[in-house]
């Protein structure tokens, strides 16, 4: 993998998490819109509760904001592979593909070629 690859599948995991978080939120949110409860401790709830939604908000945004940095970063790496590492010849990558179209499956196809049967 190149440094590009890596920045690009970072960004992707912050947007990610990001929509996780909003979806976490939503109850909450449709909770706190709903709300009509009239108990003694109401105002400190719904206080937390804005608290928590305000909070998990910020996460969400600082990721959002992480996100598109580090695709910036990755625009501005050119795409080569990381030093040191070899890159995987046409024969290992046919190969790789040909073991996950497998129909006995990845697993029991690595196994078989490494006998030579596949």
């Amino acid at each position: 993998m190149s440094l590009h690859d890596d920045l690009s599948r970072l960004a992707h995991e912050h947007e990610d998490l990001a929509e996780a978080i909003d979806e976490v939120l939503q109850p909450v949110s449709a909770l706190m819109d709903r709300m009509e409860w009239k108990g003694p401790h109401r105002d400190r709830v719904q206080a937390e509760l804005g608290a928590m939604r305000r909070g998990t908000g910020t996460v969400s945004g600082s990721l959002r904001d992480r996100a598109v940095l580090l695709r910036g970063a990755a625009a501005a790496v050119p795409r080569t592979l990381t030093p040191g590492i070899p890159p995987p010849s046409p024969q290992d990558l046919l190969g790789g593909v040909l073991r996950q179209m497998s129909p006995v499956g990845p697993a029991l196809s690595d196994v078989l070629s490494r006998y030579g049967v596949l």
